[in-house]
């Protein structure tokens, strides 16, 4: 088990399931187990590996990764007025710029056709 090793895992958001798994290869014989092990929000937890041997093997201790998916930084993206002359046709808003991967955008005001201010 010496070559075996439970890595942190660090992301930042990306509305991806994140996971720790472990590196290396286990001994014949050895099986592994996690508990606690997925993170798709903004946070922190604690993943554990656990292992078990065939009977010839002595009991092998549990293994801990920290898991982090920090917040997604959203920048680069502008949401400016808008002028028409009525011409009949519906008219809307919209940002400019590319969101972050699992990011998504919902406008309370579009499609207006008549004149006024919105």
């Amino acid at each position: 088990m010496s070559l075996v090793s439970f890595p942190d895992v660090s992301a930042v958001y990306d509305g991806r399931e994140h996971k720790a798994v472990i590196q290396g290869t286990l001994p014949s014989g050895v099986t592994v187990s996690y508990r606690n092990n997925a993170l798709t929000d903004a946070g922190k937890k604690t993943a554990v590996a656990s292992f078990k041997g065939e009977d010839d093997h002595l009991p092998i201790p549990d293994m801990e990764a920290k898991l982090e998916v920090t917040k997604a930084d959203v920048s680069g993206i502008t949401f400016s007025d808008k002028t028409v002359t009525y011409d009949g046709l519906p008219h809307s808003l919209s940002i400019e710029g590319a969101l972050p991967l699992g990011t998504t955008v919902s406008y309370d005001v579009s499609g207006k056709v008549n004149a006024g201010e919105y």
